[in-house]
């Protein structure tokens, strides 16, 4: 998958306001408007610098981005993108990602063994196999996971739905391969040839 995303590093005091800048740069104290109402900050200008700096030395040096002016540079593949993305959902608490309308596409986290709840049901010849995985409060059966899993173009990411990623570990998707090449599509249920 190759798109070509265009990515500005903003400092933004108030997630729901309007206010942006350069990070570090601009007034300490400042109004914003949140759409409901004014609200006063006192802007941590150093604190905003050094959390530009951390996202810039791993965008450089861990995802191999390089920036066309202080706070900008393109990123020409979906894999860089979701580096980024899980990079901001890691660091939630100093970073959020902003997209133009209609644009966004979202990392809903690690998928962890813990996640996926898999039940068998003894029948006369088959196993039946169902299960489902919960991801970010919404839930999703085994076989969407599955069949998200394979079509998957992004290495190590999962794609559920248009704009949602996931991320498995190695060793959870080998086992889930192995789960899935032991299925077989019968009258609507999974089922798994005993062993």
């Amino acid at each position: 998958m190759k798109d070509e995303y265009l990515l500005d590093v903003q400092a933004a005091p108030n997630e729901s306001g309007y206010l942006r800048w350069e990070p570090g740069q601009g007034a300490e104290d400042v109004y914003d408007d949140t759409g409901e109402r004014k609200v006063f900050i006192r802007r941590d200008l150093q604190q905003e610098y050094d959390n530009y700096m951390d996202f810039r030395d791993t965008a450089e040096n861990s995802f191999g981005l390089e920036f066309s002016s202080p706070t900008r540079c393109n990123v020409g593949t979906t894999q860089s993108l979701l580096n980024i993305l899980e990079w901001s959902y890691d660091h939630r608490d100093s970073s959020f990602v902003e997209w133009p309308e209609g644009r966004p596409l979202r990392f809903r986290g690690d998928v962890l063994p813990s996640d996926i709840d898999i039940t068998v049901n003894s029948g006369v010849d088959w196993f039946a196999v169902e299960g489902h995985v919960n991801i970010g409060g919404d839930s999703y059966s085994l076989r969407e996971l599955l069949n998200a899993m394979r079509a998957s173009g992004v290495a190590g990411y999962v794609k559920l739905g248009d704009k949602d990623y996931i991320r498995m570990s190695g060793l959870l998707r080998k086992h889930l391969e192995a789960i899935d090449e032991m299925m077989s599509a019968k009258r609507g249920k999974e089922k798994v040839v005993p062993i």
